[in-house]
């Protein structure tokens, strides 16, 4: 027997067998806790086992990574958790998300530090934009309409409206803004006047959009019409009724000459803007939660976690990029195939087209 291995008395009970002394009284010199050669092989063994766990774990977050689609970035984090919201002010370049807990937080784009602006509401934020000005305007469930000035960092409340918030619209070249509400009335709000006005949807405005030059303003409804208006007069020009439930998501191509819309079930149209005639339509397999137009594709999201790709010529499907969540709010930045998504988590996912 070698010396490391002198034994420990280790006391049986009686009645053990001698089957029992045979089979577990070797242990006691594995065990030996005084044997400093043991004990140097047993920390050896212990940091082998470390390492491999390391090692394992490093290879299921690489694995993970891998599974993210290659039009992935990454992601933006915040301690604002339930991000529903999503605007990018190119004045500033800021990427603005609000938040089913009444906050918003906002990033210096391209840096990924968060900062959170203080609660303004207990209830959720419903919808947000950004001015030319550098004015965050805020929508709450609770009716209430905030105001935060990025040039001066002065929160103000914007006047009483009578219901929440569905949807909110900058008008270009000015500072007026369109807000649809949850009672059917679209108000328009300017600097020094807010006019109240009868859409004519039969239940909320869902949805609104104004062509690049500001002069015409679509509203889409629960109730699936889309209303055309002029954008100064806010007379109606045209309705259309193709839709059969709520219209979620408006937009023009960047010339004015088209129309996309989407709704809950998926159903996409494409409309001549200023004649709102129809030119074509078809399903995506779940509800759109938001539509971009590039130069080259329009970007479909949908509550099934893809972005769908589509080509504006005959409007076949490019491809599908999954993002692993369901997509709440789509924007983009400057550069139309840099885009952001939130998905009702405390994160903010950019993905390169």
């Amino acid at each position: 027997m070698l010396a490391f291995e002198r034994e420990v008395n280790l006391a049986f009970p009686s009645g053990h067998s001698a089957f029992h002394r045979i089979m577990f009284g070797p242990l006691a010199t594995v065990i030996d806790p005084y044997s400093s050669m043991r004990r140097r092989r047993m920390r050896w063994f212990a940091g082998v086992g470390l390492l491999i766990a390391l090692m394992g774990g490093l290879g299921w977050m690489i694995s993970f990574r891998r599974q993210l689609p290659a039009e992935y970035q990454r992601s933006f984090s915040s301690n604002v958790e339930r991000l529903t919201s999503v605007a990018f002010d190119s004045e500033r370049n800021l990427l603005i998300a609000g938040s089913a807990e009444g906050r918003a937080v906002y990033w210096n784009w391209p840096a990924d530090t968060a900062h959170e602006l203080d609660r303004w509401s207990g209830e959720p934020l419903t919808a947000i934009a950004v001015t030319r000005d550098g004015l965050l305007v805020a929508g709450c469930l609770s009716n209430d309409v905030f105001g935060w000035s990025f040039e001066n960092h002065q929160l103000r409340k914007l006047p009483e409206l009578g219901a929440s918030v569905s949807c909110i619209g900058v008008r270009p070249k000015t500072i007026e803004l369109g807000l649809g509400l949850s009672n059917g009335v679209l108000a328009v709000v300017a600097p020094k006047k807010t006019r109240r006005i009868r859409s004519g949807h039969r239940g909320g405005i869902k949805s609104l959009s104004y062509d690049p030059m500001g002069k015409i303003l679509v509203t889409g409804g629960s109730d699936g019409r889309l209303i055309w208006r002029d954008a100064a007069t806010m007379k109606v020009s045209g309705v259309t009724r193709l839709h059969q439930t709520e219209v979620s998501s408006l937009c023009f191509s960047a010339d004015g000459e088209i129309l996309i819309s989407g709704d809950w079930n998926g159903l996409i149209v494409v409309w001549e803007a200023k004649t709102a005639k129809e030119i074509q339509r078809w399903q995506q397999p779940d509800a759109v939660s938001g539509l971009i137009i590039t130069p080259t594709r329009l970007i479909s999201a949908s509550w099934d976690g893809n972005l769908r790709l589509w080509w504006p010529k005959g409007w076949r499907l490019d491809r599908e990029i999954n993002t692993g969540r369901p997509i709440y709010a789509l924007t983009a930045g400057d550069d139309p195939t840099v885009l952001f998504t939130v998905s009702n988590s405390n994160e903010l996912d950019e993905w390169k087209l």
